[in-house]
């Protein structure tokens, strides 16, 4: 917590008591440096994530939250962050045989952990399809429930990027993109090809005669 209160990562906190700190891991995690580079050179950067609401009533709303892919850590995990309209999330994604596992937890609130897997993308520009795994707020001030939802990641571009794509002003970049990227959309009122081409690829509807009878990206 002291580490912390200065500004300095669990990483920095354990070099300097020379404890490592605990955490989890998975054996069928891929370690290997150079693929974990090589990864990370395709997906490192900015990206908008879609997924339908798990939160909002009274309508169906598109939630478009802006996810950032930062840099490999000492322990091999790639840092990595998803701001929404309203909350923060810390974590690390990783591979494992073919697919991307995302781990994060609210920030400051910590009452919240998000999961989710998506495909390894193996080209430029990358787009990774997978499911969610978290809490659906917003049904009454005191409950939260499991909830699954489709999603898709297009990438937007890596930081050098940016001013490129976006009249930033005289905001730093991620305070730009964390201000104007997260956003609610309404898919019975858009018009944009590329989003409703996103919002097929999330559609949640599971077939009355589905096998399996379950919520699954193909």
């Amino acid at each position: 917590v002291f580490g912390q209160s200065l500004g300095l990562s669990s990483q920095e906190v354990s070099k300097i008591i020379g404890i490592r700190i605990p955490g989890i891991d998975f054996s069928s995690r891929i370690t290997d440096k150079r693929m974990i580079k090589d990864i990370h050179r395709t997906i490192k950067g900015y990206w908008y994530s879609y997924y339908y609401s798990v939160s909002r009533l009274g309508e169906r709303f598109v939630s478009r939250d802006l996810c950032i892919i930062k840099e490999i850590n000492d322990d091999g995990f790639i840092d990595c962050e998803i701001i929404d309209n309203y909350f923060h999330y810390v974590g690390v994604c990783f591979p494992i045989k073919g697919k991307l596992y995302f781990f994060l937890e609210k920030d400051k609130l910590f009452n919240e952990i998000i999961v989710y897997t998506t495909n390894l993308p193996d080209r430029t520009p990358p787009i990774l399809n997978g499911v969610i795994l978290c809490l659906s707020g917003g049904v009454d001030d005191m409950s939260s429930y499991p909830c699954a939802s489709k999603t898709t990641f297009r990438y937007i571009g890596k930081k050098e990027e940016i001013p490129d794509l976006f009249n930033i002003g005289e905001l730093s970049i991620d305070d730009y993109m964390r201000k104007n990227m997260p956003a609610y959309l309404i898919p019975e009122k858009d018009t944009e090809p590329e989003n409703i081409e996103v919002y097929k690829t999330i559609n949640n509807h599971i077939g009355e005669n589905a096998v399996p009878f379950a919520l699954r990206m193909l």
